[in-house]
């Protein structure tokens, strides 16, 4: 292994422990080995990513594409910028084309899935959740999908049940699913954002901080405070 591979490899580790920003002061000494790395440029703008420093990830992001414009992860990097910076039509442009080329990937359309959910576009989520769990059954984030669709759209008991299940094995649902509770806040949709908040907090019920936001949601919830929505 050469030393910077081995830089390299404790990045990612420091990413893979959620430790980002002692993965940013690692990186200089990435780029002293590298400096126009392609692995370096993908690594920067995860770790940008996670730090929602979405410029800086853009910027090392479109880097790494300049290097190699046919990368899948850079490629599915660069939608992940958009779509967390909420740049959805870029996000969906870019997702689009990815396909085109990869029409096999289940991941792509569990993406897909999930940016059509965010902005609640309800039955295309839900297509290409399938399309993504006839490709592959197991595919997380899909059944993520899958199951929030459900939720919102009423079937809700037996959803629940079985997003407790998938976010308690699956940080990444988890994620998923808070993104998806603050969708529906902003659209006061209060009722879909409780039977999610209720999948989440069953899969870890001793969580203070999941506890507090069921409450606060709650709260914002009842009739009394109707006049204050804009």
């Amino acid at each position: 292994m050469t030393e910077l591979s081995e830089v390299q490899f404790r990045v990612r580790d420091l990413v893979e422990r959620g430790r980002f920003e002692q993965a940013r002061k690692m990186l200089p000494e990435a780029f002293s080995l590298g400096p126009d790395d392609f692995d370096n440029h993908c690594l920067a703008g995860r770790v940008a990513l996670e730090l929602e420093d979405y410029e800086a990830a853009y910027s090392s992001v479109a880097r790494a594409l300049e290097l190699h414009p046919s990368s899948i992860d850079a490629g599915l990097l660069m939608f992940s910028v958009h779509r967390h910076s909420g740049q959805f039509p870029d996000a969906e442009r870019i997702i689009l084309e990815l396909l085109r080329d990869n029409p096999d990937d289940s991941q792509m359309f569990a993406c897909y899935a999930e940016l059509m959910l965010r902005t609640l576009h309800l039955e295309k989520a839900g297509a290409l959740a399938a399309e993504a769990l006839r490709l592959d059954p197991t595919q997380s984030l899909a059944r993520m999908v899958n199951l929030l669709v459900r939720i919102i759209e009423g079937d809700r008991e037996g959803a629940v049940a079985e997003l407790e299940e998938l976010v308690r094995d699956d940080p990444n649902a988890l994620q998923a699913a808070w993104g998806i509770v603050a969708v529906l806040q902003s659209e006061h949709r209060y009722g879909e954002a409780l039977d999610v908040m209720r999948g989440i907090l069953h899969s870890a019920p001793d969580d203070g901080s999941i506890v507090e936001a069921l409450v606060e949601l709650r709260t914002a919830s009842h009739w009394s405070t109707i006049p204050l929505w804009p």
